[in-house]
């Protein structure tokens, strides 16, 4: 076969123009990189997302680089990007989705997705129990604490040390993987759960390493609390791993530092770049990069630590011969305590920081009455709700997405206003025999309520 261009009086051929996009997966109201090739050099090209749109300027070679923004309201899927330029054009394919890739959302761990679109105020009494993910063997009823999603899989830790990972649509099972010694591991303990590293198509779960499509286990050892920070995965301790916590490098297999010896279960990194880590009684604020301490600060004791990337709020024991815990906030600047409040009668739950309030549950009068609280970030209590009597209610992790509080109690998920503390919904789940499930976390993913329990994890779907 003769090219065109080799054919005597013959147009020379124009090759056919194209496009990239990376990352080619990104959530709503994020910037992703479009390239071209092939266009028509020195004009423009019309990018064309959604709603959104922008002109690129094409240089001499015909190549182009642009910066396209995904509109906010954007509902999660797979969607077309179009490049055009007169009668020429291409087409390319981006993943908009909202994945929660480690415990907590983010590296500031705080439980807010800020992404989330489906699941909105007036579509969230809508919420119906579509399906449960469980896994077989020994012990079918493994009590699920952590689960995290990527592209269209959750992967799932339990109790007794085991993983499993899931077809978010079909709920199938794609592999599974047994601790064969669960006796002296528990993934789940603490603040821990998987973080799972779709560059490289690996999930850790402390320092333990598997393949995302296969649950091939590499290597690791014990650990948790991990999440990524330049490059390095900063990881907390466990009963199991005491000299933490410290910064490991992937390429490398070793630690890059170690910053101290203690046990370490709350962990925490601010948009200022400072890491904040607790053991025992002492709050310690690290550099993240050098593993240099740069201070510490002895309390009473310190029982859970939250931020919103910036405010750090905690529960700490209270410097008191009659005991009790108190709601603080910490300056990061050198550990002080502006403000505090009082909740010694009970606290049922870990803290939530949004942009603007701190959300818990706690007793006011009796253990058997429990309120969702909301406080501002000055110390106002903003409001308190009554929440229904469960028979189990403990450790509970509030989920705040597009404005609602996701509570998880025993037999239900409830849902909350968080502007004003009004009750929204409350979908009743149950376990196969009919008995109401004793919940763990609820994550909300791209129109998805999964409820981690006791006997699997729940899939509330709209």
């Amino acid at each position: 076969m003769v090219s065109q261009a080799t054919v005597p009086g013959a147009a020379a051929a124009v090759a056919a123009p194209g496009i990239g996009i990376g990352p080619a997966a990104m959530h709503p109201g994020g910037k992703v990189t479009v390239t071209g090739q092939g266009w028509l050099p020195n004009a423009t090209v019309a990018i064309r997302l959604g709603t959104g749109s922008v002109a690129a300027r094409v240089d001499g070679t015909g190549r182009f680089t642009v910066r396209v923004l995904v509109p906010w309201a954007m509902v999660p899927g797979m969607v077309t990007v179009r490049a055009s330029q007169g009668g020429r054009a291409a087409n390319g394919r981006l993943r908009v989705g909202v994945d929660w890739r480690m415990a907590g959302f983010s590296k500031a761990r705080n439980f807010v997705n800020l992404y989330e679109k489906q699941v909105t105020k007036g579509t969230v009494a809508n919420l119906k129990v579509g399906g449960r993910f469980a896994v077989g063997g020994e012990d079918p009823d493994n009590a699920f604490a952590w689960l995290a999603t990527l592209a269209g899989r959750g992967y799932a830790c339990t109790l007794t040390g085991n993983i499993a990972a899931f077809d978010l649509a079909s709920r199938r099972v794609l592999w599974e993987y047994h601790e064969d010694n669960p006796s002296e591991i528990q993934y789940c303990s603490g603040d821990g759960g998987p973080y799972l590293d779709a560059s490289s198509g690996t999930m850790w779960v402390g320092l333990q390493r598997f393949m995302l499509e296969t649950g091939a286990y590499v290597w690791g050892s014990r650990g948790d609390l991990t999440f990524p920070y330049a490059g390095k995965l900063l990881v907390g301790g466990t009963h199991w791993v005491r000299s933490l916590p410290g910064a490991f490098d992937p390429k490398a297999g070793e630690f890059a530092w170690v910053a101290y010896d203690a046990g370490v279960f709350e962990l925490t990194l601010t948009s200022a770049g400072v890491l904040y880590s607790v053991g025992g009684p002492t709050l310690y604020a690290t550099d993240p990069t050098t593993g240099r301490q740069l201070r510490t600060r002895n309390y009473a004791g310190v029982k859970a630590l939250s931020t919103n990337g910036k405010d750090l709020i905690g529960l700490f024991a209270k410097d008191d011969p009659n005991g009790g815990v108190e709601l603080t906030r910490v300056n990061p600047e050198n550990g002080d305590r502006p403000w505090s409040i009082d909740v010694t009668t009970g606290i049922w739950s870990q803290v939530t920081v949004d942009a603007d309030r701190a959300y818990l549950v706690r007793s006011v009068k009796t253990l058997r009455d429990r309120y969702l609280v909301a406080v501002d970030l000055n110390g106002h209590e903003k409001w308190s709700t009554p929440l229904p009597r469960p028979g189990w209610l403990d450790e509970v992790r509030i989920t705040q997405a597009n404005g609602i509080l996701c509570v998880p109690i025993a037999g239900a998920l409830t849902t909350y206003d968080a502007a004003t503390g009004q009750q929204l919904s409350s979908t009743p789940i149950t376990d196969p025999a009919g008995r109401k499930i004793i919940p763990g976390t609820a994550i909300v993913d791209d129109g998805h309520v999964h409820v981690t329990s006791t006997t699997g994890i729940y899939d509330l779907t709209l």
